[in-house]
């Protein structure tokens, strides 16, 4: 069982986006979802750390908060989550710096892009590719790339992604 916490705005679409995507994943591990708007509202320890975007509300850094993968936007905004304690952290936005982002987009499918390789987090080595997906019209890229981005984390292999 995976412990998942996600730090977004009060709207919560990568939680329900995720929450939908588990439920017709067929071989979903087990996952525990902490949902927060500021750091302060998660502690201890998790697998998984997703920032969804930089413009939430900014907080101190709990004592005792931690993780084994921090997934976080790769913007010089998100720069203070990244001093959350982890083993590895995943970026994802429009730079070439980042580990996930979008090599292209039309108004119903995006082509996703893994620039390095990817670990997950049951030590599975998901190399460097392009990932085509259709995306409902309403869902930007941001929200895209951080779903995807924890889908492929919890182990889901890119074959099989929607969203």
């Amino acid at each position: 069982m995976y412990s998942l916490a996600i730090l977004e705005s009060s709207k919560g679409k990568l939680t329900t986006m995720l929450r939908d995507r588990l439920l017709t994943w067929e071989d979903a591990p087990s996952v525990v979802l902490t949902r927060g708007t500021q750091l302060s509202d998660f502690t201890g320890t998790y697998d998984l750390f997703a920032v969804l975007a930089s413009d939430c509300a900014i907080s101190p850094l709990p004592p005792d908060l931690s993780c084994r993968a921090l997934l976080l936007p790769g913007d010089a905004e998100a720069a203070h989550f990244s001093l959350i304690p982890s083993k590895w952290a995943v970026s994802f936005g429009l730079s070439a710096k980042d580990t996930i982002t979008v090599s292209s987009v039309a108004p119903d499918c995006a082509v996703l892009a893994l620039q390095r390789e990817l670990v997950t987090l049951d030590n599975q080595v998901i190399e460097q590719q392009e990932i085509p997906l259709s995306i409902p019209q309403a869902t930007g890229a941001q929200s895209v790339m951080a779903l995807v981005g924890s889908l492929l984390l919890l182990g889901m292999p890119p074959e099989k992604l929607t969203v």
